[in-house]
């Protein structure tokens, strides 16, 4: 900015003894010259001083305010939402791995209960290797069709379920009886017939159960055959029950080589026999 310097002179002027008729006139001019330019010089300079002012100078009424003060307000304004925003995206991110946690987790308990569902479905509804599932007819043969011939009996693995009562009813109606066994030839023959039943369960083989003529007379404290008979000793042995272990008294059935105690409530394939007709006889 330009600053002018007034300078302020003082003229000198020699006094002769004897002044010329112009020099009055002359002096008058030069003083109001001087005086037409300090007042020019005045007026110049406030008129610099009152701009300098308006631009320059504030107003008086925002002296008093830190000009720091709003600056530091956005400042803070501007870090508060920044950790707001990284919160709710560190939040969005923790639920978004939450759920698909959730869906993995989902699928596998689907796929296991579709597991489980199937191996139930196997072990209630076992499939027995026979060709059919109507009960034979007796053609007057030594043996009718789809039962198994040995001496002077006839056996048949039936591929129907029941409880004891109804296998036992089932073999009554074709002049049957549930099996009985008499001796330990037969329950060998039985048994390696009865390995035939079986299913692959991984590392180990699973034998259908099949009900036998077989049950536990709470009365006599025993078990007895269908034919109201006692078990035999050197057969096989069986402990005896407790009622309150088994669903409509204890009942015998066999399992591959084994013979074991059941509830007679419980639904088994079933194992009938019967005496071979002679041949030609009708």
């Amino acid at each position: 900015m330009t600053e002018y310097v007034i300078t302020h002179s003082n003229l000198k002027y020699d006094q002769p003894r004897r002044q010329k008729p112009g020099d009055q006139v002359r002096r008058e001019e030069m003083r109001s010259y001087c005086e037409n330019l300090l007042e020019q010089q005045s007026s110049t300079t406030a008129q610099l001083t009152e701009r300098r002012g308006a631009r320059g100078s504030p107003h008086p009424r925002r002296n008093n305010k830190d000009p720091s003060a709003t600056p530091l307000r956005w400042k803070l304004a501007t870090i508060v939402l920044g950790i707001l925003c990284l919160m709710l995206m560190i939040a969005a991110g923790v639920l978004g791995y939450n759920e698909v946690q959730l869906g993995r987790e989902q699928d596998s308990l689907v796929k296991q209960v579709e597991h489980l569902t199937s191996e139930l479905m196997s072990c209630q509804t076992p499939i027995l290797p026979v060709t059919t599932m109507e009960k034979p007819k007796d053609t007057g043969e030594k043996c009718p069709g789809l039962w198994t011939a040995r001496q002077d009996r006839s056996y048949l693995f039936s591929p129907e379920k029941g409880t004891w009562e109804q296998c036992n009813s089932s073999c009554i109606s074709q002049s049957a009886l549930l099996l009985m066994i008499e001796s330990k030839e037969e329950q060998g023959f039985i048994t390696a017939r009865s390995f035939e039943y079986a299913e692959d369960r991984g590392s180990s083989a699973y034998y259908y159960p099949f009900w036998i003529g077989l049950s536990f007379d709470s009365k006599k404290r025993m078990w007895v055959w269908t034919d109201d008979s006692a078990l035999s000793s050197g057969l096989f042995v069986l402990s005896d029950p407790s009622p309150h272990n088994y669903d409509g008294g204890a009942c015998a059935y066999l399992q591959g080589d084994k013979v074991k105690p059941g509830g007679c409530g419980e639904t088994r394939f079933c194992i009938c026999e019967k005496k071979k007709k002679a041949q030609g006889k009708k």
